[in-house]
Parts: C-alpha cells; sequence; structure tokens
C-alpha cells in the first residue's frame, strides 16, 4: 500500500527541542496524568541508530542526550525533578 503524496510538503518535522518546550507548555497550562497517575511525558525511539552512524557518521544516541542535557533531563533524577517522565 501507498501513501498519497498529496499532502507532501504540507506540514514540518517537528525537533526534539519543540516537543520538549510544548510539553512544558502544556504541562504549565493544565496538569495531565495518565490512568495510573503518572505524569504524562516522552517515549523517544532512535530509529536506525547504526545505518546513520554507519552511512552518515551521525551519532543519534549522543545527539539525543545533549538535547537532553540542555534541558536537563539526562538522568532519572533531573527527569523526576522536571516532572517530565522520558522513556528511550
Amino acid at each position: 500500500m501507498q501513501r498519497s503524496p498529496y499532502m507532501n510538503g504540507v506540514f514540518t518535522m517537528q525537533t526534539l527541542e519543540e516537543v520538549i518546550d510544548h510539553m512544558y507548555m502544556l504541562k504549565a497550562d493544565v496538569t495531565r496524568t495518565i490512568s495510573s497517575g503518572v505524569e504524562a511525558g516522552l517515549y523517544i525511539e532512535i530509529k536506525d541508530y547504526e545505518f546513520y552512524s554507519t552511512n552518515r557518521s551521525l551519532d543519534m544516541a549522543q545527539m539525543l542526550f545533549t538535547t537532553l542535557q540542555k534541558y536537563n533531563l539526562s538522568t532519572i533524577a533531573d527527569c523526576t525533578a522536571n516532572k517530565l517522565p522520558i522513556i528511550i
């Protein structure tokens, strides 16, 4: 099955920084929790790590870590203190 190209170029790809900023904005607006009482957070998945490291010379794990450090989210304690749970 192919995806229709009708919507190509209509939307831009969000950066991780934009997503983190958006989550903080949402949390400042209204506290959101899931059914178990856990605060809403981020589920981050690195796709094709070997492809990017081998063919593009990009260390996606390091790039992710650097971005999380920028937002003081690089450890479990940081995520807990900033009330933004993250699963990688």
